[in-house]
């Protein structure tokens, strides 16, 4: 309510609708003590969706008694409550969805990785079995070797030792 139409202290009638006013009443209100009637958020002939003014709250101490029927509104109104719960809704069950699919891939990786150390041990220990007692094994990435890795096909190697390169 404009500061200004508070300043009508000896007002008798007031009555404000169809105005769509929002925000907070003016502590200036409680000068126009000489109300007889106050109609601030009562609802307009005609008007649908509820109150026409929607005053956040709380509402001014000391408000006239005529304006007692004024109602504040600091509750969102439903549309918006709905949209709010439906975005949190939507991202609640991607995040689910998302959290089952890390999860299997997790597992997915967890057994690869268990079945790979599983069949290499095998592997190795097939090999140290399976070798002359006392014969040294060499066991190069989960394969045993007669001596040791053979560096003689590999280029990289050669010119690393003999200090120049390609």
């Amino acid at each position: 309510i404009p500061i200004e139409l508070s300043q009508l202290t000896r007002l008798s009638q007031l009555a404000l609708f169809g105005n769509k006013l929002s925000g907070s009443l003016s502590p200036e209100i409680i000068k126009m003590k000489e109300l007889d009637s106050c109609a601030l958020t009562g609802s307009q002939v005609g008007v649908t969706g509820g109150n026409s003014n929607k005053f956040t709250c709380p509402m001014p101490a000391g408000l006239p008694s005529a304006c007692s029927s004024a109602k504040c509104d600091d509750g969102a109104p439903a549309v918006t409550l709905a949209v709010v719960v439906l975005i949190v809704g939507i991202v609640l069950v991607v995040l689910i969805v998302l959290g089952i699919k890390l999860h299997k891939n997790h597992q997915a990786k967890r057994t690869k990785l268990l079945k790979e150390v599983t069949t290499t041990s095998a592997t190795v220990m097939s090999d140290l079995n399976t070798s002359k007692a006392g014969a040294p094994v060499v066991i190069v990435d989960g394969k045993s070797m007669p001596e040791g890795p053979d560096y003689s096909m590999n280029d990289a190697a050669i010119a690393a030792a003999s200090g120049t390169s390609k």
